[in-house]
């Protein structure tokens, strides 16, 4: 029966496409789970906001661009160590702010220097001072950012040289403006998404700042004392 044959050419036709299409699937949803399987290990992925110098960095899965831990670090220490209006205040409630962004280490090292400094009423250093810090416009080169460590193949730690005027006053009165390079510690931290969006960490100095000779730089006051 000519009839039947085509309806059973056309029943055989469709399981045929069915076939195929959970055969499809199947190999879908496989894809799928293996991707998906290596998405907890995969922590971030940075995609630098700009570039620094021009330069753009191949963004691979795990892996912190040089551009973005110096701009981190930058930001951060710049922005930590202003004090506008009383750095026996300041210094203290800066660390507090910051506490996310900072190794347990680098913060135990904060407060010590702070009650260093502080002392009393009579003897304070920080009473009444001031502090800014401003970047020095230099070309960007890889050497501001060296890689110290890895993990899994990728970088983990790094050092950062980044370059600072620093000007502070005393009820007014300037007593300091030097220019340094501070070069700055840094680590991969899991931590808080809310208060450490970045994944890093300032984890202190590898060594003390270095004082860099400028024709402008002005030698006045207290300039000896420590300038960390």
């Amino acid at each position: 029966m000519p009839g039947f044959e085509t309806r059973e050419q056309n029943l055989s036709a469709i399981i045929r496409v069915l076939g195929i299409v959970i055969l499809s699937l199947i190999g879908l949803l496989a894809y799928q789970f293996y991707t998906f399987r290596d998405v907890g290990k995969i922590e971030f992925v940075d995609i630098p906001a700009h570039a620094i110098g021009g330069r753009v960095d191949r963004v691979v899965p795990g892996v912190m661009q040089k551009t973005t831990v110096y701009d981190f670090t930058e930001r951060t220490f710049q922005t930590m160590h202003r004090w506008a209006y009383n750095g026996a205040e300041e210094y203290e409630k800066n660390i507090r702010k910051f506490e996310d962004v900072l190794t347990p280490e680098y913060m135990a090292f904060l407060r010590r220097d702070f009650k260093r400094r502080l002392g009393n009423e009579v003897s304070s250093e920080l009473q009444g001072r001031t502090r800014m810090m401003l970047p020095i416009a230099t070309g960007w080169n890889e050497n501001r950012v060296k890689v110290t460590s890895t993990k899994n193949g990728k970088p983990a730690s790094w050092v950062v040289f980044i370059d600072m005027e620093l000007i502070e006053k005393l009820k007014g009165q300037q007593v300091k403006h030097l220019y340094l390079r501070y070069p700055i510690k840094v680590v991969l931290q899991n931590g808080d998404r809310e208060g450490n969006p970045w994944f890093l960490a300032l984890d202190g100095y590898q060594s003390d700042p270095k004082r860099l000779e400028k024709d402008m730089d002005k030698v006045t006051g207290d300039n000896n004392e420590n300038f960390l």
